[in-house]
């Protein structure tokens, strides 16, 4: 949604998922994307290559009242 409000975890885990393993484009229109810190590896990249991520005007911010521990991501990119 980016709306600042509503959590796009899923949504964009699913955008991810759909990537092609070799290049691709994530585009994230402007806009304000809530993540949820308790998925472990955040927002996981694996197995991607020769990929881009954009966001004009657009933030990822985790979600309000939550933190992020030791060991999990907000974002993480593998192999």
């Amino acid at each position: 949604m980016g709306d600042g409000v509503t959590d796009d975890t899923n949504a964009i885990l699913l955008a991810i998922a759909a990537m092609p393993a070799n290049g691709s484009t994530l585009l994230f229109p402007a806009g304000t994307y809530i993540v949820n810190s308790d998925n472990y590896n955040g927002l996981k990249f694996d197995g991607k290559s020769n990929f881009a991520v954009e966001g004009y005007g657009a933030t990822i911010k985790v979600k309000a009242n939550a933190s992020v521990v030791g060991g999990y991501e907000v974002m993480s990119f593998f192999n």
